[in-house]
Formats: structure tokens, C-alpha cells, sequence
């Protein structure tokens, strides 16, 4: 009868046989020559390679392969699992998985290793080197999942064997997070080839031919969509169930993926860090700070780098300062988790999230966010607390689309009627804008709040009437909204009252200015700019004021230090009035490049941006550098029309 190489020091093997051998390849597995080719091309060189990749991308299955080439020399191999997180174990498991591929060699070894005790552990380890250390041959030792190893005892051996690594001993190390070895640190010091998720990721043609072997035929759409959705992440091509022919090619939902990704990840993570994940894929992308905002948690930053080192998330660098995101498919995964067993909780991390970046000034992530909370009445809180911000920020179509989304959900709230057309007012949009308008002003809403409303609505239909050149209409319709709230007070519950109260001074120094009357836009203005308002709001009145200065003779430099610093602080927003009358006002104070390249910028942004008064500004400023013959640059047809000549003054005047 056959025995065991490893067997001969009478005890016979203590590790399960099925864990010494390669796993058999998969149905339908698509051979990866490429991939094999290059970690025998760098065993060769530098004797170390490891697969660091999640769960799912084909680590097994690719070392499998490489087990199964035709040898140049002995591969032993060895599978862990959560047993071997032993010193002793693992020593007896890796030797016998030695001597599986060197039959005469390790004998005494694993003797000695079969003894307890640290002193007859360190012993057997150093009788396994020496054996190594005087092979002809060099042998391949292929350790699959090595994530499942924590005990410091281990981790010192393993690192110490990777520094003074036997001439003959080349490691093939598969792992599923970075806890134990550093993959940079690796392939500094040793120069080790490290495959990573995008090595590892199927291509298009390896998706296809994985789906048409697990799943039959499929056109070209749907083996697109399979691999888009799925990202050539091997274990959602195979878990996919593309022959549905209504439902997606790959469903998150679906129990055979929930099933392994619950198992694969959530389950194989201590309790509070696997609530924490859940709790982050709710997120678009997470910072220590917003992590700590939005879950609540002290040591937020502790639990994402150790999230991270078990490649549960993803370091993104576009953006300032340590930031994070999940990948999409545990992204997606978690959130249906989340609000499966936890669905209050889901919500409250999400809000918690917007009402953050709001405060940040990121006013249309938060309300985006927001909207995805499941909350509609907390999302319409959060957006009319700062739909003009957003408005007078150039993001006017999105505040229209999304308080139409959510007047749809919440019909009874009219204030979203208003916010849906100060979106379409700035967007340009003058018969949305009005319909909406006429939706708010239809309310039969009583006492404060309708008071508040009917004042909204008259400060909307000042900006149309500006629109439409009726100044002193325009002014009259503010004054209306004025007298309603006059008598009004704060609301707590909406906030409501505050942009109202913010929006109507600056409205009524727009339409003053138009309508000829500096000195009472200039009150209005000062209104703005000496209140707690939002910066955008405040932009403005500081650019319309030191427009005004110009205009009467009165260049004042502080003035245009403190507008220019205000723009400084908004260089990421798009174009928006504050910009524009900032380069009226700069195209009509410098003489040189500085006030000609304003000019140019003045007529780009009043070609695309629909603001009363604009187009006359724009002819101002023009007439004014033409007439004295300043530099102007090129000249932009559509804030002027096609039947003005834009070189003489009387004809833009």
C-alpha cells in the first residue's frame, strides 16, 4: 500500500490531503496563458509573486492553472483555511505541502514540528529551510488564501522567510485583503510581481466566453451589458443569470449573488466593521470626516484604513484630503443590505451625509443625496433650504428637475412649486417657470406660511417682469412681496423664511438698479452683503455694488478686493451673475488685457445665461471700451444680435 511522503514519521499526514493538492478548474473555465506566463516569467527573476485581489476574481483559478502547466520544476501546494491560524498547524500543513513535491526531504522537520511547544516550532522551521537550502532544483510553493492567517507568530515567520527567502524557494501567495503583506513594500524590496483586481479583471472576450459556457448563447448586447455590469469581476459573470428575458443580465438582489457576497464579505468581518461598511455604501464617496458626520463613529478613521488593507475599499486621489469609495458591485450590494435589515438606519446615515456636504458648500451633492435618502420630506427640507444658492450657482435646470421630482411625491407642498421655478427662471426656462409660479399661487394655504408663499411668488414675478424689460413693474411686484412679510416670522420647520428674506432685498436692488434708481439698489445691495447669507447671494450684491461705483464716478479699489475674494472662494461653481457682472465691472475699470479679456468673458456668459439686463451690460461695457479706444477682443454675436455692429458705439447704445 501506498504511504504519504509526509506520513513517514509514523503519525501519517495531519492536514487534509484535499488541502495539499490544486482545486480542480471550473465548468467552462477560459485559460489565461498570459497571466501564467507572467508569473513564471518573474519566479524566475525574483522569486515572489502575489495575487492580492477580493473575493471573486479568479485568484484560485489562476494559481489552479499555473499548477497545472507542464513543470520545469516541483510545485507544491497548499489551500488554507481558518484552522490554520495555528503556528503549529500552519508549520505542519506548509511542510508536508513540501514534502508532497520533495517526498525524500522534511522528514525530520516535520517530527520536530509535531512536538509542542515554541522551541520545537522554531526548531522544525529551521530544519525546513536547511532542506530547502540544499535542493538542486528550485521548488514552487503556492499558498492559496493566505488571508486566513492573523497569529503574530506566523506573520514575523512569513516576513522573515520573504527576507531571507532560500535561493531554491519560490512563494506563489494568493490573498484577499493587504493585512498581512504590503503589496508595495513587496515589490520595493524584493521586486515581487504583484497581480492586483485590474490585472485579474476578465476582459470582454474572457467574459463572453466564461457566459456562453456557464450560461448558453447570448447576443452581442447582452454580453456587453453582462461585462459592464459586472466589471470582469469572473464571479459575477459566472453567478449572473443573463437568460432572463426581462430582468437585468446582473442583479444585485438576486439570492445566488446576495448569498456570496454576504458570505465572501459581510460575514467574514468582525461585527462593527461590517455594520460600518454597510453603513458607507450608502455614501457617494467617504472621508474620515464625513464617515464620523454620518455614521456617528469616533474611530472612523481606524476602520477605513482597515477596510481598505482588506480591499473593501478603494482610495480615490482625485479629490482633496484621504478619501475612499466602495467598489460598485459591493456599493450596490450594501446598500440593498443595509435597507433590507435596517431600513431607518439607512436613511439616517444618508441624511446625516447631505445635510454634511450642504454645510460644505457642496449644495448639489447633498441634495442629490438627499433625494436618495427614502425621506422625500426631509429631501424637500434640505433643497429648499438651498435652491437659490443652487439657482444663482448656474445649477438652475437641476433644482427644477429635482423639486419636480419631488413635488410629484409631495403634492401638498407648494413651496416646491417655487423652487421648481426659481430653477426654471435661471435655467431660462420662462414657461416652466411660470406654470410653476401659477401652481404655488393657486394655494389655499392660510396664515405665516401662506404669507410666505404669495411673497415668493411676487418675488418670482418680479424676475419675469425684469426679463421682459417692465422695471418698474418688476419693483412694484417686490414691493408686494415686502409688504407680506412684513408681519411674518422666522419658520423653524421649513427654514423657509430665510431665503425669502435673503432673495427679496437682493431682488429689490436688481430691479432698482434697471429701473434707473441707484441709491435705492444700493440700500438693497447693503442689505445683502452686511447679512448671514448664502455666498452666492452675496457675490452678487458685492459685484452689482461695485458696478454701481463705477457708474458714479467712485473706482474703489477695497471694494474690488473684497468682490474678487469672494469670487476666489467660488472658482470651482460654474459662471453665474456674480461672475458676469465682476467681469462687466472689470472690463470697465482696466485698460489693458485684464479688462479686455473680462469683456470676452462678459460676452460668453450672457450668451448662455438668460439673467435680465444682462445683453444691455454687455453693450455698455463694449460701447465704453470701443469709445475710448480700449482692446476689446473678439466680439460674441449672440449677447448682442446679429443686426448690431459691435464696433460702433451709437449702435450698442
Amino acid at each position: 500500500m501506498a504511504v504519504s511522503p509526509a506520513g513517514r514519521n509514523g503519525r501519517g499526514p495531519r492536514t487534509w490531503p484535499g488541502k495539499l493538492r490544486p482545486p480542480p478548474l471550473p465548468d467552462g473555465h477560459v485559460p489565461r496563458p498570459a497571466l501564467v506566463s507572467a508569473i513564471e516569467t518573474d519566479l524566475a527573476r525574483s522569486g515572489v509573486a502575489l495575487l492580492s485581489a477580493g473575493d471573486g476574481f479568479g485568484k484560485s483559478t489562476l494559481l489552479s492553472e499555473y499548477a497545472r502547466r507542464p513543470r520545469p520544476s516541483a510545485t507544491a501546494w497548499l489551500s488554507l483555511d481558518s484552522h490554520d491560524d495555528d503556528p503549529q498547524v500552519f508549520l505542519v500543513a506548509a511542510l508536508e505541502a513540501l514534502a508532497m513535491a520533495h517526498p525524500d526531504l522534511f522528514v525530520e522537520a516535520l517530527v520536530a514540528a509535531g512536538n509542542a511547544g515554541d522551541a520545537a516550532q522554531a526548531l522544525a522551521f529551521r530544519m525546513g529551510v536547511c532542506d530547502l537550502e540544499h535542493l538542486d532544483e528550485p521548488v514552487t510553493l503556492v499558498i492559496d488564501d493566505l488571508h486566513q492567517l492573523r497569529h503574530p507568530s506566523i506573520v514575523s515567520g512569513l516576513r522573515r522567510l520573504l527576507r531571507y527567502r532560500p535561493p531554491q524557494l519560490r512563494l506563489v501567495l494568493a490573498t484577499r485583503d493587504d493585512l498581512l503583506l504590503d503589496p508595495d513594500r513587496l515589490r520595493r524590496g524584493s521586486g515581487a510581481l504583484v497581480l492586483g483586481e485590474a490585472d485579474l479583471v476578465l476582459s470582454e472576450a474572457e467574459t463572453a466566453r466564461i457566459a456562453v459556457a456557464r450560461h448558453g448563447p447570448l447576443d452581442d448586447d447582452r454580453l456587453h451589458e453582462l461585462h459592464e455590469a459586472t466589471g470582469g469581476w469572473a464571479a459575477g459573470v459566472v453567478l449572473a443569470s443573463p437568460r432572463s428575458p426581462n430582468g437585468p443580465v446582473f442583479d444585485i438582489r438576486a439570492q445566488p449573488v446576495a448569498r456570496f457576497l454576504r458570505e465572501a464579505i459581510v460575514e467574514g468581518l468582525p461585527d462593527d466593521l461590517s455594520t460600518f461598511l454597510l453603513e458607507l455604501c450608502m455614501l457617494p464617496h467617504v472621508s474620515a470626516a464625513m464617515a464620523t458626520t454620518a455614521t456617528g463613529r469616533t474611530d472612523c478613521p481606524r476602520m477605513l484604513q482597515d477596510l481598505q488593507d482588506r480591499r473593501l475599499l478603494e482610495p480615490r486621489t482625485e479629490l482633496d484630503g484621504a478619501t475612499w469609495v466602495v467598489p460598485p458591485i459591493i456599493r450596490e450590494f450594501g446598500r440593498h443590505e443595509l435597507r433590507t435589515i435596517e431600513p431607518d438606519r439607512a436613511t439616517e446615515v444618508v441624511l446625516n451625509a447631505a445635510w454634511a456636504l450642504v454645510r460644505a458648500g457642496e449644495f448639489e451633492e447633498g441634495a442629490v443625496l438627499a433625494m436618495q435618502s427614502g425621506d422625500d420630506y426631509e429631501a424637500a427640507r434640505l433643497l429648499l433650504r438651498v435652491h437659490l444658492g443652487m439657482s444663482t450657482s448656474g445649477h438652475g435646470l437641476r433644482v427644477h428637475e429635482l423639486a419636480s421630482t419631488l413635488q410629484a411625491r409631495l403634492p401638498h407642498l407648494p413651496e416646491l412649486s417655487l423652487a421648481s421655478a426659481w430653477g426654471a427662471v435661471q435655467a431660462g426656462l420662462d414657461d416652466l417657470a411660470t406654470e410653476a409660479m401659477r401652481t404655488a399661487a393657486a394655494t389655499t394655504i392660510r396664515g405665516q406660511r401662506g404669507r410666505f408663499i404669495r411673497a415668493e411668488v411676487q418675488g418670482l414675478r418680479a424676475h419675469l417682469l425684469r426679463r421682459q424689460g417692465e422695471y418698474a413693474e418688476s419693483v412694484r411686484a417686490v414691493r408686494e412681496g415686502l409688504a407680506l412679510l412684513r408681519d411674518t416670522e422666522a419658520d423653524a420647520e421649513w427654514s423657509y423664511a430665510d431665503s425669502i428674506r435673503t432673495r427679496a432685498p437682493l431682488d429689490m436692488g436688481m430691479a432698482s438698479f434697471l429701473a434707473g434708481d441707484l441709491d435705492t439698489a444700493i440700500t438693497a445691495f447693503e442689505m445683502v452683503t452686511g447679512g448671514d447669507v448664502p455666498g452666492p447671494m452675496r457675490a452678487v450684491a458685492h459685484s452689482y455694488l461695485a458696478l454701481i461705483a463705477w457708474l458714479e464716478g467712485q473706482h474703489d479699489p477695497a471694494t474690488h478686493a473684497e468682490m474678487a475674494e469672494l469670487l476666489e472662494q467660488r472658482t470651482t461653481q460654474a459662471p453665474d451673475l456674480a461672475h458676469f457682472i465682476t467681469s462687466v465691472t472689470v472690463a470697465l475699470s482696466e485698460t489693458g488685457v485684464a479688462g479686455r479679456d473680462a469683456l470676452v468673458d462678459a460676452e460668453l456668459i450672457s450668451a448662455c445665461m438668460p439673467e435680465p439686463g444682462t445683453q444691455v451690460m454687455v453693450r455698455l461695457a463694449r460701447a465704453y471700451r470701443v469709445g475710448t479706444g480700449l482692446p476689446v477682443g473678439g466680439a460674441v454675436a449672440d449677447a448682442y444680435g446679429t443686426d448690431v455692429r459691435t464696433d460702433d458705439v451709437a449702435a450698442l447704445l
